[in-house]
């Protein structure tokens, strides 16, 4: 089971309707989460949106790197992108994410985030955010 803590600055990308979103995640270590599922708020309940997924972590220009690619439950994928690993100085496991989102509708709504890899799921984040 991995921890997640959905602790996300959002600034809209230029051009388009996707945002830079941050998230924080507390058990990554070397590449021990596979991804994220962002879930929406609809009607007072949170579902599944849009699933990310990560590759392992690799070294490109001096720094920790991963990919990733958005795929949506209305079937939209997203371009490969890349995200800059940042650790926490104090505890290496625990890295900040910078991902570009589009979401899977036309309406800003809540959002929260759960992380996966092998062994399971972790529960939704405590903190939410409209995008």
């Amino acid at each position: 089971m991995v921890l997640v803590s959905f602790a996300m600055l959002v600034a809209p990308l230029t051009g388009c309707q996707a945002s830079s979103v941050r998230v924080r995640l507390l058990a990554f270590a070397n590449g021990d989460v596979d991804g994220l599922w962002f879930w929406q708020n609809l009607d007072g309940t949170y579902k599944r949106a849009c699933r990310f997924d990560f590759s392992n972590v690799y070294v490109s220009g001096g720094r920790e790197v991963v990919d990733y690619t958005q795929t949506c439950t209305n079937g939209v994928k997203g371009a490969p992108w890349q995200a800059t690993v940042e650790r926490n100085t104090s505890n290496w496991a625990t890295v900040d994410l910078r991902l570009s989102y589009r979401p899977a509708g036309d309406k800003k709504r809540q959002h929260r985030a759960s992380a996966f890899n092998r062994s399971g799921e972790s529960g939704l984040s405590s903190a939410s955010i409209l995008l």
